[in-house]
């Protein structure tokens, strides 16, 4: 079952700088297909992620690389994909609800900032993160990402 949840905003209605790009920056990543070539890696390297497993995009954009996930992910899983800007991810959740292959996977897309991320500690199986860490000071971007990774989980950066 296709299941993609709406978006919700920051605090106060805060707009991102990056709601000024976003048409800017999809045309341009899928113009040098970035997301194929991620997709291409996660193929030729497989993770032995479990059936249902919990998956968090952070700073998903556009959904680039939550589509290429939803692709190459055999096994059902649980795909949170986030992003500071609102404009981006209404363009994600759109580009997952045309998606073939969505139905297997329930897909959540949320507005959230990633130092300070809304989920519990130790949530997700595979943490996947691209154009994000270098906009944000090192050591708190990190720390967050690795407190809602599970131990034993996968993280993987994408600069």
């Amino acid at each position: 079952m296709n299941q993609i949840e709406a978006t919700t905003q920051l605090p106060g209605g805060a707009v991102s700088i990056y709601d000024r790009f976003t048409n800017l920056y999809d045309l341009m990543f899928r113009f040098n297909r970035y997301g194929r070539s991620i997709e291409r890696y996660l193929r030729e390297n497989p993770l032995p992620l479990p059936t249902d497993a919990r998956v968090l995009d952070a700073g998903c954009g556009t959904g680039l690389l939550t589509l290429a996930l939803l692709r190459v992910l055999k096994r059902p899983a649980r795909v949170t994909a986030f992003d500071l800007s609102r404009r981006s991810l209404l363009t994600a959740r759109r580009a997952a609800r045309k998606a073939k292959e969505a139905p297997r996977h329930r897909i959540s897309f949320l507005q959230a900032n990633a130092l300070a991320l809304p989920f519990a500690d130790e949530s997700f199986d595979f943490v996947v993160t691209s154009g994000v860490l270098e906009y944000l000071p090192l050591d708190e971007g990190m720390g967050e990402l690795a407190r809602v990774l599970k131990p034993g989980g996968y993280f993987f950066h994408l600069p």
